[in-house]
């Protein structure tokens, strides 16, 4: 009963961020948000880390890497910070955060696509069918969903689909990401890689924090305050903390098959608080997005999928 209540608990904050991520780009551009995520965020992941050390696993994660694979882990470094979240922070300027959530949803395909690739791990016809159904279920949002911008106008649909196709980058950051670090993570400390990865993506953040991000910062009110802890402590340290912890204790497959939720609580979400349109041709499209993805989903392989992305 705890591991499903650290589930559902997971599953609503990264159905959250994206409301988070929404809110700060009122205040922020979209790499000065990331820059203001993850710096947190690595220092937080830093001062948890010696809490959660297994004697069993070998310890010096970058020590142990070779100088190949510290090029390797750099490379991963990006795809998980700059990579994956400005392609993202770009896309929530152009569409909805619920749609963004959706576009997300495509993260466990697109890693077994990866592993098929650099694994040579095996792609089914039944994966790629889910695959082209949940990308239908995106075009059809973009065609035909209703959209408006922060100062309520209706966004064009050429701009939708745009913000949709921008918004895929992310998926293709992470599914990288996911297949790559695989081979350096294997028998060590996750939480260990994971701070490595996002302290070393943070470093490539740091340029950003220069001009006038102090001023905008500083002189937002406390709703970016909010955002930017949500987003940093919340979905970054806290639910990767209790992802881990979870994954500890249940099958990969099954965990995550709860995160197909997110995106249900991204565009309530959206709808509550942002006051995003929920229009009948957008929850056609959902379920063919969310449909697709489970259909994917259930023609497994060997990989297991990685982190999730929020």
């Amino acid at each position: 009963m705890l591991t499903i209540l650290a589930l559902l608990a997971v599953v609503t904050l990264w159905g959250g961020s994206f409301i988070a991520i929404k809110v700060g780009l009122r205040y922020l551009t979209p790499m000065q948000l990331v820059a203001a995520r993850f710096i947190p965020s690595a220092v937080m992941l830093l001062l948890i880390l010696p809490f959660f050390k297994n004697r069993n696993q070998a310890p010096g994660f970058w020590r142990l890497l070779s100088n190949k694979d510290r090029r390797l882990a750099l490379l991963c470094a990006f795809l998980a910070v700059p990579g994956y979240h400005i392609c993202l922070n770009y896309g929530e300027t152009l569409i909805p955060a619920g749609w963004a959530s959706l576009v997300i949803a495509l993260n466990p395909a697109c890693i077994a696509f990866f592993a098929a690739w650099l694994l040579r791990e095996s792609v089914g016809l039944q994966r790629w069918a889910g695959v082209g159904i949940a990308l239908a279920g995106l075009f059809f949002i973009g065609l035909t969903g209703d959209a408006l911008s922060e100062s309520g106008t209706a966004i064009p649909s050429g701009t939708k689909l745009l913000g949709l196709f921008i918004t895929l980058g992310a998926v293709i950051s992470w599914g990288g990401f996911s297949v790559l670090s695989k081979r350096l993570t294997a028998g060590r400390n996750p939480l260990e890689g994971l701070t490595w990865f996002i302290g070393l993506g943070s470093a490539m953040t740091v340029p950003w924090v220069a001009g006038d991000f102090i001023r905008r910062l500083f002189g937002a009110p406390l709703e970016l305050w909010g955002a930017v802890l949500f987003l940093s402590l919340g979905c970054t340290v806290i639910g990767f903390a209790v992802w881990l912890w979870v994954l500890s204790k249940w099958q990969a497959s099954l965990a995550g098959s709860f995160i197909y939720l997110a995106p249900l609580t991204a565009l309530f979400f959206g709808k509550v608080y942002l006051g995003e349109p929920l229009s009948v041709n957008i929850l056609i499209g959902a379920a063919g997005v969310l449909g697709g993805v489970i259909m994917a989903g259930l023609s497994r392989s060997k990989m297991n999928g990685g982190l999730p992305a929020d």
